[in-house]
């Protein structure tokens, strides 16, 4: 699978995602890792090392998953109308988004040991239940994405699919 090969440049992985899930990328802000932003479901990143921007940008695709146009999570939700979340929300959706990137990672062989030690210093002393509960969640959202991308890149015959094969 061409997308799944080391030997592809990162950004152009990353370029084979957001045209296959139709994600919006909104305008690069400085000094802003980078964000999903609920209300207009589009996502900003700035300019960044390769394997720095994978990292956020998978963090704030799961965010994106989380919309109510696609899995609907409580972390998600209540942003795209102005609310707030609980706290217990926020802090299960920031799980969800650093394991599934993580997850992320390594499905698209841009892994790097840095990555896993990020995750793991922001993991610490965090209860099991939200670990637990967090993993769930990330599974789905990580399952979500690559059914998505796998129907639309090699089944789908619409015009985004054509476009995302020609563009490979």
């Amino acid at each position: 699978m061409k997308s799944f090969n080391k030997a592809v440049p990162i950004i152009n992985k990353l370029n084979l995602v957001v045209k296959t899930m139709g994600v919006d990328l909104g305008k690069k802000r400085a000094g802003l890792q980078g964000f999903y932003k609920p209300s207009t479901d589009t996502i900003v990143l700035r300019n960044q090392e390769d394997n720095l921007k994978a990292r956020v940008f998978f963090h704030e695709l799961i965010h994106w998953t989380g919309h109510s146009k696609r899995l609907s999570r409580l972390g998600i939700v209540p942003l795209e109308s102005g609310q707030e979340s609980l706290p217990s929300h926020y802090i299960l959706e920031e799980i969800v988004a650093e394991l599934g990137s993580l997850e992320l990672l390594k499905l698209y062989n841009i892994y790097d040991a840095r990555n896993e030690e990020h995750v793991r210093n922001i993991l610490r002393g965090v209860p099991s239940s939200y670990l637990y509960a967090g993993d769930r969640l990330m599974r789905e959202a990580v399952s979500y994405l690559m059914k998505q991308i796998y129907s639309e890149v090699f089944y789908a015959d619409s015009p985004r699919a054509s476009a995302v094969r020609a563009a490979t």
